[in-house]
């Protein structure tokens, strides 16, 4: 099969923050055939991009990119569930439409999440109190290394908060071929997250989609008018103690459960009471209708991005004593870089 590679590629539009890096060697990976032929060639820890909605390159990328373009789906039904199992290069919001066109309901809590599958178990994606470890079933990988095919079940993902195994001990070494997710029959709406509690429980899966949508448009910019990455920062876990002193000066800080001796705190609301809102340094923004995003006016530059993302750590650890993570990942030269190792 003809290997499509791209020399010296502008990746702008391969990362939805838009800004204008290259690529020194990009590989179109749309059959495994390609993945075995790169592996073969040994390529030295190459990156895996799907839609690049969940990333920042930061510069040039000197190292080796395989452009994920695998397609396909294939449900299996049985008594109880749909097993559907999905190639890695498939759009996330359009699958979970093509799941509501077949009948099959579960997903509709996650719509609109821009990226490609392959991303979804890495980040362990979720919305409106549903993550995708509520119904992955398992996952398939190849090794970047060796070209070995391994699937991994559910427990052995290691879900967490926009959390994996793939950011960890797989971190850089594995290429997600597809994801295989167990859909029962017997659908149950969730309705627990804020604005849907006003939703009746016989709501179907199609008006809770709608109004999935709904919401995002209120809060999040559209990618092709603005680029951004959508959410920027992880909503921070704190303490139960830490929690009690915050409330003493900021009654209103929004929480959540996380277990018996943490929550978790609205990153978005931490950033908006550092009075952070429409900050712009250059052409970058923080997005006026929610503060959790930052945005591309047009132009800008990923080094007046990284210097915004500084400040605002600064100060919600001088406010707050929080530190605020990153849930975006970064990339320059040869790899994956921290947020640490970019703004210093």
């Amino acid at each position: 099969m003809e290997q499509k590679t791209f020399i010296h590629h502008s990746l702008s539009k391969l990362h939805t923050f838009g800004f204008n890096h290259h690529a020194t060697r990009l590989y179109v990976i749309s059959r495994l055939s390609a993945l075995e032929a790169c592996i073969q060639d040994g390529l030295d820890a190459p990156m895996v991009l799907g839609s690049g909605s969940n990333i920042v390159f930061t510069g040039d990328y000197t190292g080796h990119i395989l452009k994920n373009e695998l397609k396909g789906k294939q449900v299996i039904e049985t008594q109880d569930a749909y097993l559907v199992t999905v190639a890695s290069g498939e759009i996330w919001h359009d699958f979970v439409v093509w799941t509501l066109t077949q009948g099959i309901a579960g997903l509709e809590n996650l719509a609109f999440i821009p990226g490609t599958v392959g991303a979804a178990p890495v980040q362990n994606i979720g919305a409106y109190g549903v993550d995708l470890s509520q119904f992955c079933k398992s996952v398939t990988y190849v090794d970047l290394t060796s070209g070995a095919r391994s699937t991994l079940d559910q427990q052995a993902c290691r879900f967490g908060y926009r959390d994996s195994v793939f950011k960890h001990d797989l971190k850089n070494q594995t290429f997600i071929e597809s994801v295989t997710l167990k859909l029962p029959k017997k659908w149950r709406p969730n309705l627990t997250y804020g604005t849907l509690k006003h939703l009746v429980s016989s709501s179907d899966p199609w008006e809770i989609y709608h109004h999935v949508g709904a919401i995002r448009r209120q809060k999040l910019p559209d990618v092709t008018a603005l680029g951004n990455a959508g959410s920027f920062f992880k909503n921070p876990i704190i303490s139960k103690s830490h929690l009690k002193k915050i409330q003493q000066n900021f009654p209103e800080i929004p929480c959540y459960p996380n277990d018996h001796e943490t929550c978790k705190v609205a990153a978005g609301w931490i950033i908006e009471a550092c009075q952070f809102k429409q900050k712009t340094i250059g052409r970058i923004q923080v997005y006026d209708k929610q503060a959790l995003v930052l945005v591309n006016l047009g132009d800008g530059c990923s080094q007046d991005l990284m210097q915004l993302v500084r400040l605002i750590q600064q100060m919600a650890w001088k406010k707050f004593s929080i530190q605020l993570d990153p849930e975006v990942r970064f990339y320059a030269q040869q790899s994956e870089w921290t947020i640490h190792d970019v703004c210093n």
